[in-house]
């Protein structure tokens, strides 16, 4: 499936058209298949979507079995094959998480900061 998909994008040809398997899955199915296919995490997909990370997981669990996939490998090398997602140098930009960043108090560890990083952990 993989030298199909870089075959195909080497030689410019047109993908084929959208599959008859593709009806079977949910609108919302689609759209995390598209993130699936940008390569986006689990975590990254259920802040675009403004879905929790379960639920992520229960669509790519579903999108694995609807379209006979074994993994999201192959999720992805299905979605570029079809033609569902256009080539990277096409593609607006990830956007960014609206996860918080994590914790910085007297508890928390100190961050990969370089040199601060370094003072902390040789001062403890």
């Amino acid at each position: 499936m993989t030298r199909r998909l870089l075959t195909r994008l080497a030689e410019g040809v047109a993908p084929p058209a959208v599959p008859a398997s593709l009806e079977h899955l949910t609108s919302r199915e689609r759209d995390v298949l598209l993130l699936v296919a940008e390569a986006c995490t689990d975590t990254e997909i259920a802040d675009r979507l403004g879905i929790g990370d379960e639920t992520v997981k229960s669509h790519v669990s579903r999108i694995l079995t609807k379209l006979n996939l074994r993994d999201r490998v192959q999720a992805v090398a299905y979605a570029h094959l079809h033609g569902l997602v256009k080539p990277a140098s096409t593609r607006s930009p990830r956007l960014p998480t609206r996860r918080a960043p994590p914790a910085t108090g007297a508890g928390a560890a100190p961050a990969d900061r370089g040199p601060e990083r370094e003072r902390a952990l040789v001062n403890r």
